[in-house]
C-alpha cells in the first residue's frame, strides 16, 4: 500500500511541475508576441472586454468574461488578456491576436457585439465575436 502511495505522490509532483512548466513556458511566448505593442500610439484601447471565438464548439463555449483587452493602432489590431496568464488561455481558446490591420477582413457591428474575421500570423481565418463598453469607438478606429 505504502509502494502505491509514494508511486501516487511522485506521478502527481511530475505532473505538477511539467503544469506549471508550460504554463510559464506559454506566458514568455505570450509576453514576447505583445510586448512591444506600446511603442505604437493607440487609436481604441479598452480593457475588460468579453468575446469568444467561432472556431469550434469548444471555443464557443470557452470564451472570456471581462478579462480581455483589445488594443488598435494605426498599424494592428490586438486582442489579448489582461494578464499574461489570461493571454496565454486565450491562445487555447482562439482569443489572442496580434494582426495587422490588413488582415483583417470583415468588421461589423451587431448590437452590443463586434464581429471580426481576421487571417491570423498561421494563415488561417479567425472569427471572434467580442462585447465591448464602446463598440461605437471601436468601429470608428477600424474604419480609420
Amino acid at each position: 500500500m505504502e509502494k502505491i502511495v509514494i508511486g501516487f505522490l511522485v506521478v502527481w509532483v511530475m505532473g505538477a511541475v511539467i503544469s506549471v512548466w508550460y504554463v510559464i513556458a506559454g506566458i514568455k511566448k505570450t509576453n514576447m508576441i505583445f510586448g512591444s505593442i506600446s511603442a505604437h500610439p493607440f487609436i481604441f484601447q479598452e480593457k475588460r472586454c468579453s468575446g469568444y471565438s467561432k472556431k469550434s464548439i469548444f471555443t464557443r463555449l470557452g470564451g472570456a468574461r471581462n478579462v480581455l483587452e483589445v488594443i488598435v493602432t494605426d498599424k494592428e489590431l490586438c486582442i489579448k488578456g489582461i494578464m499574461s496568464l489570461f493571454t496565454f488561455i486565450g491562445t487555447k481558446y482562439d482569443l489572442s491576436h496580434r494582426v495587422p490591420l490588413v488582415n483583417i477582413s470583415n468588421v461589423k457591428q451587431v448590437k452590443n457585439n463586434i464581429e471580426l474575421q481576421l487571417k491570423t500570423a498561421e494563415g488561417s481565418t479567425s472569427e471572434i465575436v467580442l462585447t465591448l463598453k464602446n463598440p461605437g469607438g471601436f468601429m470608428a478606429a477600424m474604419n480609420g
